[in-house]
């Protein structure tokens, strides 16, 4: 029974065009924007956001140069204590009964799916993605801004109580591949993944078993997102099984949980329902030189 229900759902999330909002447009978008019934969110740097955004949308970098991390011992990209997010977020009024969408660029790294996962993680319902970031919403010529955007926020009608979440980490992830629980994605370049050190690494290469498919392959040259048919092909081809076949966690990776935050949520949004993103990523595992490294 419960293999023709997620059957069914698999279906359904492949066929559908508008069977899941997690990926909206720019006219959709611009549509609630009107109405000013969505909360914006740049998740790009902030030279991007003060070079022109949204109108409205206030600043959020999803990068490794967030206000959301610190440095911690060899990794340089690790999120701060949930009581300080909380406080952000509380800043911004990123509240839970807020409806929020995401956006970024082609050279933003896919910070958008990053922040789109600590929100999901957080337990965050109404949350979305533009699909094709900020220069397709340019390019249509809706209203854009180089003033940034001072939100005043407003006692929500749901306070803002952050629960704890767990993130996995190396250990967990040497666990999964001894117990083969677990299917691993490597998202990074492949140059990377073949063992070129460009961004600080202890060491160079991946993770054993790790498959590697550039978070870039999931988009088209205008940074829209490729239909859902091509996707699941692209995986396919990788040895990646359908959503309603796998019997494994999914688990993305890439140098400090960006690129693979967004690729998460692709997966997510393609209909994969046990899905991790290793936010402290390759930094973390390559500086631990007891665990093993292929190239």
């Amino acid at each position: 029974m419960i293999r023709l229900v997620s059957l069914f759902i698999f279906i359904f999330l492949t066929f559908s065009d508008n069977s899941w909002s997690m990926f909206v447009n720019a006219d959709d978008l611009f549509r609630d924007y009107k109405e000013n019934s969505t909360l914006i969110v740049d998740a790009r740097s902030s030279i991007s956001y003060l070079k022109g955004h949204i109108n409205n949308a206030i600043h959020l970098d999803g990068g490794c140069s967030s206000e959301l991390c610190y440095k911690k011992g060899e990794v340089p990209c690790v999120l701060k204590p949930l009581k300080e997010i909380e406080v952000t977020f509380s800043k911004k009024g990123l509240y839970r009964d807020k409806k929020i969408i995401f956006y970024g660029d082609n050279d933003s790294w896919g910070a958008e799916g990053r922040l789109f996962w600590l929100f999901d993680k957080l337990g965050y319902k109404n949350i979305s993605i533009l699909n094709g970031g900020y220069q397709l919403w340019k390019d249509k010529g809706y209203p854009t801004s180089l003033i940034p955007t001072i939100n005043f926020a407003k006692v929500s009608s749901k306070p803002l109580k952050l629960e704890n979440f767990t993130m996995i980490n190396a250990k967990d992830i040497e666990s999964m591949l001894r117990n083969d629980s677990a299917l691993l994605i490597d998202t990074r370049e492949l140059q990377e993944y073949n063992g070129a050190i460009l961004y600080g690494e202890k060491r160079g290469g991946h993770i054993p078993k790790s498959i590697f498919i550039n978070w870039r392959d999931f988009t088209n040259v205008d940074y829209t997102l490729k239909s859902k048919k091509e996707i699941l092909a692209l995986l396919n081809k990788k040895g990646i099984p359908n959503p309603d076949k796998i019997d494994k966690k999914v688990v993305t990776v890439c140098t400090g949980g960006v690129r693979s935050g967004f690729v998460y949520s692709i997966m997510k949004y393609i209909g994969y329902t046990d899905v991790e993103n290793y936010d402290n990523g390759f930094w973390e595992w390559s500086a631990l030189s007891e665990l093993p490294i292929e190239k």
